[in-house]
């Protein structure tokens, strides 16, 4: 048995002792969070980047350190006790001194504790309890799809029948939008005692000082509100080479009646369960393999655009829906030249008329990397993304297109040239970037400077509001490592 470490530098010290041939993670070992990550890049000039919309490569202009440190607590009667953390910092502004005060931003984004070994019957299976990432993503869009990370408890890797079981339950803290049920503001009424000086009135003296009772009100606005998460997951293999996934989520919102009426609050209208279901297909597929999956997403967390369907939306009731179809994957032509792909699309209606005007929200994204491989370290990428979202509403005047394309072409050095998540990278990259009419709906050439504009009346303003343009060109060097 070993003996558990209580110092807190031999569990940092733990995360970095892997050996230094392991050049390469295995994608979903990282995706799970149990390995560190680094991505720096130098951009021409800066722009608003949305690797989520239109592709990540050449698109990330972000500096962004994920460490994902780790320690065997104890080893007993074959099971192993671990504890497992990652801790984030991101910055967008480039510069040599970066604060809190500025851009820098850290989060603490995983911190649990998981045994291995515990059931004789199945010794593979995993129980954990913390603050854990449960996520699935597409790599090439960075975007998790499926989401249900949080704080909670969960077993995974369990034998059932052919396949594998997980199931867990999660819990986030969400926002609802409440409405009060007096005529005016409700107002939460206290006393406080201020200092008075001179000859004033005063109702309290105490160590010589003076103090004047006074009554205060001050608004409230609830609006915090818990959301529990089930979620439940089998996968098994039909036939070799092949792969089936079923999903059910549920996420029940806590909705606080009794507390908030105290308070003469109440929703501001009804808030329900909401509830995914996903069903996925894999298999290998012209020397590569490829993924299917398609979500029925109903309830208070149905969403238009593209989401994990697991937060409270404004304006989703039990009536409102999501369809969503994803597929993804790679194909060889040939040993030197490949390529990888995202497709994504979604409908989603079945609004409350009374609470918004929306109808229906359709998005379509697709995101291509073909990759030629030149020398054992080296190769060529070429990414093409474009993402297109129509809202529709029940006056047709107000409907809404929004639309992004992107072309990245990338020289790569790497010490494995033939895997496409092979890590430490560099990239010598350009892009261009381009936007419709509506490029300010997703914020991607949105400019905060100050600048100056001629109001109607002739005269000047300055002005921080954005500036937007539709497109951009921009060229840089970016360093990315899994570890």
């Amino acid at each position: 048995m070993k003996k558990v470490n209580l110092l807190a530098a031999a569990v940092v010290a733990a995360s970095f002792m892997a050996p230094a041939a392991n050049a390469t993670i295995n994608a979903d070992t990282a995706l799970k969070g149990d390995a560190s990550c680094f991505r720096a890049a130098v951009f021409s000039k800066h722009f608003d980047s949305n690797p989520n919309d239109v592709g990540r490569l050449g698109n990330e202009n972000d500096l962004y350190i994920e460490l994902a440190p780790g320690v065997t607590l104890a080893e007993i009667d074959n099971t192993v006790w671990d504890f497992r953390t990652s801790f984030a910092m991101k910055s967008i502004k480039q510069g040599a001194w970066q604060d809190t005060n500025s851009d820098l931003t850290f989060a603490n984004t995983q911190a649990y504790m998981r045994v291995s070994g515990l059931f004789d019957f199945d010794p593979g299976a995993v129980l954990w309890v913390g603050k854990k990432y449960v996520r699935s993503d597409s790599f090439i869009t960075d975007q998790f799809w499926r989401n249900v990370s949080g704080n909670g408890v969960g077993i995974e890797n369990l034998s059932l029948g052919s396949g594998k079981l997980r199931a867990n339950w999660t819990r986030r803290d969400s926002s609802a939008t409440f409405d009060s049920t007096l005529d005016n503001d409700a107002k939460f009424k206290y006393t406080e005692y201020k200092e008075v000086t001179g000859d004033k009135d005063y109702d309290v003296k105490f160590a010589g000082k003076k103090y004047k009772k006074v009554d205060v009100s001050s608004a409230i606005s609830p609006s915090d509100i818990s959301t529990n998460i089930f979620d439940v997951d089998y996968n098994f293999a039909p036939v070799d080479g092949t792969n089936l996934d079923f999903g059910y989520t549920v996420i029940v919102p806590q909705r606080y009646s009794s507390e908030y009426s105290s308070w003469n609050y109440k929703l501001a209208h009804d808030i329900s369960n909401g509830h995914i279901f996903t069903l996925g297909f894999g298999e290998a597929l012209l020397g590569g393999w490829n993924e299917t999956y398609v979500r029925y997403i109903t309830g208070s967390t149905a969403f238009g655009g593209f989401g994990d369907g697991t937060w409270l939306q404004d304006n989703a009731t039990s009536s409102t829906y999501t369809w969503e179809i994803l597929d993804k994957g790679a194909v060889s032509f040939t040993d030197s030249f490949r390529m990888y792909y995202h497709v994504r699309g979604t409908i989603n209606g079945g609004y409350d008329k009374q609470l918004t005007k929306l109808d229906k929200v359709k998005a379509f994204q697709l995101v291509v990397r073909p990759e030629l491989q030149l020398t054992k370290m080296t190769k060529l990428d070429l990414e093409l993304g474009m993402i297109t979202q129509s809202n529709t509403y029940l006056d047709s005047k107000d409907d809404v297109n929004t639309q992004q394309q992107k072309a990245t072409l990338a020289y790569c050095v790497t010490p494995n040239a033939s895997s496409f998540y092979a890590t430490p990278e560099i990239r010598f990259f350009v892009t261009y970037k381009h936007a419709g009419h509506n490029a300010e709906e997703f914020a991607a050439f949105k400019k905060d400077y100050s600048h100056v504009v001629t109001k109607s009346d002739g005269s000047l303003e300055n002005v921080t509001t954005g500036r937007n343009r539709n497109n951009v060109t921009v060229f840089g060097v970016q360093a990315t490592a899994w570890f």
